[in-house]
């Protein structure tokens, strides 16, 4: 039996500890330069004499980049490894050291200096992971962005335990692909861990490249005033003289896939994570911005109260979607009722309880907006991306082209052909060539994402086109009126020559439409009402940035409804005084020549009214129901602007058929083009055979005679063409 000496059992004692100090020790790699040193590439010339690189350590230049991390060690001394073939590798991944390693910083980058050997003479790995703030700085949930910790704190405590070999942490914003997920986890809500590079959270797995790591900062105490944040000379290399500022456990930033959105709730950010918007005059850009969203989620599935309003849910976890690039227009909830909005919290839609619709998350975006009313934040949707909105906007599209085509062939036709060139000619050219440009304008803003300098002036010529649409509308009802409905009007008329009356008509058709531009533009461009009523014309297309809108109503609907109720009073004013003129004609005396002469008169008027009448029901009915479903938008009349959109966008083919799709109006053409008169008096032509029994006035009286137009009437009745 052999019996243990105490002092042989002390020696051994005394490696073993020896063993595992050395062993300590030799996790933690010295820096290869003393404090406030790089290195530099030192071969130069001899590099033809040496198969090896020389290093060797210099004073900082300004201020570089500082070398930290965990089981790293600075004894200020010069530790380059000393043998004959230093291998520098640059640190971007997991890579394994000997005894005779080293770190520093070089040319910008770090890297290790090590010696070769033996893969069994290995000893560990040096890492790199990345720190979410700047050196210093620690997360704030209450700031949503990084926040300044005391002088000389580095703020990598709390996640200190997650690494147990060298590992050097460098400081900055996690740079995520544009189509990439950006997912927050909180270490306290998750199983972290480090393992051969990469950082487990859950079930994901993360490299260096795709996560970084932030301190979050104890809001409640730097609002009370701790005394660490008037300066602290507390120092350690792990920053634990911040530790009292400081929440327990981390933030861990991360890239997903945006496969993750199939399993936690995402929302659309309409720039990068790290960027802002910014609306000023005009125009719209993302700007760098370290301030994060924050975003309230609601069970809408629930209501909390008999108000109607959701129970908020706070989600362990969401997702931040980047770049959202479509056409959109601003909500403004604080303004209008039917903008207010929530986040569902089970997958990050957009829910609108006003439409009663959930919005998907490539169908609107949210971002931190600084406006010209400040700081907020917004949301946007985008115009009607779906399938369903891409046939109504393709099928609105070519009526927008059908239209100006056949308003083209109006004004062709009625500038070829002389005998259409009297006052009501020359009032639907001018009617038929506004609508063409506002058609056209239209088409233009539908194809084409144009520049805020292009777009905006657009945006005006449209909406002055329109306005001269109707205020030439506006003037045919009247011309009507005055030459049919009013007993003295022709009278007056006639002491004007046609010139003077189409002077006239053009200083009212094309100043008032001038004026309701003028005033949009100037309370647009300088800000002059509230957001509420401010147009935002431009704001996400070249146009109204909702149609749906009070600004949209009151700037563009209001007028054009003034315009509509005017010629509705004039054409019951017309109306009235054609029955009365009718009733005088047929009791005065068969044998007068006068009743003759003022019967013609009174059929070719008529004939003049019917069409105008024609077009004010087509053009009138359609932009009523337009300012009806504006005024009293809900989602269950969208049927309304259906209706509304068909007529308006194929008003141009009801001009050209009821004002040129006429036979003697064919037949003028013919003749203008010589193909060949044609005896438009013969019954297949579709005209009333005019006999001598009835044609007492002779054709010179005829000629003598003027038609309301102002034009001598013709054999083949002129005055019917229009």
């Amino acid at each position: 039996m052999m019996v243990a000496v105490p002092g042989v059992r002390l020696v051994s004692v005394v490696f073993e500890l020896l063993f595992v100090l050395e062993f300590v020790t030799s996790l933690n790699i010295p820096t290869c330069c003393p404090k406030g040193h790089v290195l530099v590439d030192s071969t130069g010339v001899n590099a033809r004499l040496y198969r090896w690189r020389l290093f060797k350590c210099v004073p900082r230049p300004g201020d570089p980049i500082e070398l930290y991390g965990f089981h790293i060690r600075n004894d200020n001394t010069n530790n380059i490894p000393k043998c004959e073939d230093v291998v520098a590798v640059k640190i971007h991944g997991p890579i394994p050291l000997g005894r005779n390693s080293c770190l520093g910083l070089l040319d910008g980058e770090y890297y290790a200096l090590t010696c070769p050997v033996h893969p069994t003479e290995l000893i560990s790995e040096v890492n790199s992971v990345r720190k979410c703030c700047p050196v210093g700085s620690a997360y704030s949930f209450k700031e949503m962005k990084c926040s300044k910790l005391p002088s000389k704190s580095r703020g990598l405590t709390n996640f200190a335990q997650l690494f147990d070999e060298p590992t050097i942490v460098h400081s900055g914003s996690l740079e995520c692909l544009s189509t990439s997920v950006v997912v927050d986890y909180r270490s306290s809500d998750f199983n972290v861990s480090f393992q051969n590079g990469d950082l487990i959270v859950g079930q994901s797995a993360f490299d260096t490249n795709s996560f970084c790591l932030e301190s979050i900062l104890n809001d409640k105490k730097s609002d009370a005033g701790d005394p660490m944040i008037a300066g602290s000379t507390g120092f350690s290399p792990l920053g634990t003289g911040a530790s009292d500022l400081l929440s327990e456990g981390y933030l861990i930033r991360t890239c997903h896939t945006a496969a993750v959105c199939d399993r936690i709730a995402c929302v659309r950010r309409c720039c990068r994570f790290d960027e802002r918007l910014v609306r000023r005059n005009g125009t719209t850009m993302c700007i760098a911005d370290p301030k994060d969203l924050h975003i309230d989620f609601y069970d809408i599935e629930h209501v909390q109260d008999g108000d109607g309003n959701f129970t908020t849910v706070v989600p362990k976890v969401f997702g931040v979607l980047q770049m959202q690039k479509c056409p959109k227009y601003p909500l403004r909830p604080e303004y209008s009722d039917s903008d207010i909005y929530y986040f569902h919290f089970r997958d990050g839609s957009l829910y609108l309880p006003a439409e009663k619709l959930f919005y998907k998350n490539n169908d609107y975006c949210v971002q931190n907006a600084l406006s010209d009313f400040g700081n907020q934040v917004e949301a946007f949707l985008c115009f009607d991306s779906s399938e369903k909105g891409l046939v109504k906007f393709r099928v609105y599209s070519i009526g927008l082209m059908i239209s100006s085509v056949f308003l083209g062939m109006t004004i062709l036709v009625y500038l070829c052909v002389p005998k259409l060139l009297n006052i009501p000619g020359k009032n639907l050219i001018c009617h038929a060539l506004s609508m063409m440009c506002a058609y056209i304008g239209l088409f233009l803003i539908q194809h084409s994402n144009l520049q805020f300098t292009i777009c905006y002036p657009l945006a005006f010529f449209i909406y002055f086109s329109f306005m001269a649409t109707f205020a030439w509308l506006n003037i045919m009802c009247f011309d009507i009126w005055w030459t049919f409905g009013s007993s003295q009007g022709t009278r007056g008329l006639d002491s004007f020559r046609d010139s003077h009356r189409f002077l006239l008509y053009s200083v009212y058709a094309w100043g008032v439409p001038s004026i309701f531009t003028t005033i949009t533009l100037c309370i647009d461009y300088f800000k002059l009402v509230s957001d509420y009523f401010h147009p935002n014309i431009g704001e996400g297309r070249c146009w109204f940035s909702q149609t749906s809108s009070p600004p949209h109503l009151l700037f563009f609907l209001t007028p054009i409804g003034i315009l509509i109720l005017t010629n509705s009073v004039l054409f019951v004013l017309t109306l009235r005084h054609c029955n009365r003129v009718k009733r005088e004609i047929f009791r005065m005396q068969s044998s007068s020549s006068e009743k003759k002469s003022l019967k013609k008169r009174f059929i070719s008027d008529k004939a003049r009214f019917m069409m105008n009448t024609k077009l004010f029901i087509v053009m009138g009915v359609s932009w009523l129901l337009e300012i009806i479903s504006t005024a009293f938008y809900t989602p269950d009349h969208v049927a309304i602007w259906y209706v509304s959109d068909f007529f308006n966008v194929l008003q141009g083919v009801f001009v050209f058929f009821i004002f040129v799709f006429k036979r003697r109006v064919w037949a003028a053409i013919m003749e203008r083009l010589g193909v060949g008169k044609r005896n438009i008096f013969h019954p297949g032509f579709g005209t009333t055979v005019t006999t001598p029994t009835t044609m007492v006035t002779s054709m010179n009286d005829l000629r003598k005679m003027r038609s309301s137009d102002g034009f001598p009437l013709t054999p083949i009745h002129q005055q019917d063409l229009i």
